[in-house]
C-alpha cells in the first residue's frame, strides 16, 4: 500500500532543507530561566491544575494550504491521549484515516497505519506543541539562559524565549531536541513555539544530506486559546517556516483533563505492528 506524506514531511518540506538548524540572535532577560518557567507556566494555568490531571485528552485537525498544482490535501485528524505520569503512554485514533497508534511503555504499536511518518515518531509530535509551558518544569529537561527574539518570518516585535532542551532516550518514542517558547513579554503568555527533528528515520525519509543531524526550526504561532480545568490551552493556531511561510493550521478541540487512562488501549491487537526502528539515521554520516 502506497503510504500518503506524514505530517512532518508535509510541514518540513515546506520550509526547506537549507533551514539546517537556523536560531535568531538573543538577547539576555533580566529574569533566570526558572523564574520565567514560573511565569509562562503561571499564566497558563500553574502546576497545581496540571499535576492534579490523569490524563490529557484532545481532538486535532490539521488543514494543509493549496498546493502548486492547485490542490488541497484533506485534513488530517487525530483524537490522542496521553496519560500523566512518568511512563507518558499514548493512544491515538486516526479518524481520518483508520489507522491507530499506541505506546504502551515499553514499544510503539500501529494499526492500519497508512500515512508516511514513522509510527515510532507519533506519539508525542503534536502534544509538545500544546503543553510546552508545563514541560518547562519536568525534572529530566534542561533550561537555557532566557532571551529576546522575534518569531521566524515576523520581525514586528520581539517576545521573551525559553529554551527547553529535551532529554534523548532511546527506549522512548522521539521528542524534539528543543522547544523554544516565544512569551509576550508583559503577559507571559506563549505567543509562539520553535523546535527541531532530531529523530533519525524521519530525517533519511526527508533525503536530507548525510551528516545532517536535525531539521528546523519549525515554528507553531498560537492564534487562540480556551479555558479548560483550569488551564490555558490552544485551540486554534498555525505552522510556519524560517521566512513565514504558511505549512498548515491546526484545530484542537474536546480537551479534557479528568478522564481516567483506558488500561483497555494497552492491549495489544493481534494485527499490531511494532516499530522497533533505532534513533539514528541509516543514511551514512
Amino acid at each position: 500500500m502506497r503510504r500518503s506524506l506524514g505530517i512532518a514531511t508535509i510541514l518540513l518540506v515546506s520550509i526547506g532543507a537549507v533551514a539546517g538548524c537556523q536560531r535568531s540572535e538573543s538577547t539576555p532577560t533580566a529574569l533566570t530561566s526558572s523564574a520565567l518557567a514560573d511565569r509562562i507556566t503561571q499564566a497558563h494555568g500553574g502546576m497545581e491544575a496540571w499535576n492534579g490531571a490523569s490524563s490529557v485528552r484532545y481532538e486535532h485537525t490539521l488543514y494543509f494550504p493549496e498546493r502548486a498544482d492547485g490542490a488541497t490535501p484533506s485534513p488530517w485528524v487525530s483524537r490522542e491521549v496521553v496519560e500523566r505520569g512518568p511512563a507518558g503512554r499514548v493512544y491515538q485514533d486516526w479518524t481520518s484515516h483508520g489507522g491507530t497508534i499506541a505506546w504502551d511503555g515499553s514499544e510503539v504499536w500501529s494499526t492500519d497505519w497508512v500515512l508516511g511518518n514513522p509510527p515510532k515518531m507519533m506519539p508525542y509530535l503534536v502534544y509538545y506543541g500544546l503543553v510546552a509551558p508545563w514541560v518547562a518544569h519536568d525534572p529530566n529537561v534542561t533550561l537555557d539562559e532566557p532571551g529576546r527574539e522575534a518569531i521566524p518570518g515576523d520581525s514586528s516585535r520581539t517576545y521573551v524565549t525559553l529554551t527547553i532542551r529535551m532529554p534523548r532516550d532511546p527506549s522512548r518514542p522521539p521528542t524534539a531536541g528543543y522547544l523554544k517558547i516565544f512569551a509576550d513579554p508583559e503577559s507571559y503568555e506563549m505567543k509562539a513555539l520553535s523546535y527541531n527533528v532530531t529523530y533519525g528515520p524521519m530525517l533519511d525519509i526527508m533525503g536530507l544530506p548525510p551528516g545532517m543531524a536535525e531539521m528546523g526550526p519549525i515554528t507553531h504561532v498560537y492564534d487562540e486559546y480556551a479555558e479548560v480545568g483550569g488551564l490555558r490551552v490552544p485551540v486554534k493556531y498555525h505552522t510556519v517556516g524560517p521566512d513565514g511561510s504558511l505549512a498548515g493550521t491546526h484545530d484542537v478541540k474536546d480537551w479534557s483533563f479528568d478522564q481516567p487512562f483506558d488500561e483497555g488501549r494497552m492491549r495489544k491487537p493481534a494485527d499490531a505492528v511494532v516499530d522497533d526502528a533505532r534513533d539514528e539515521r541509516r543514511v551514512a554520516s
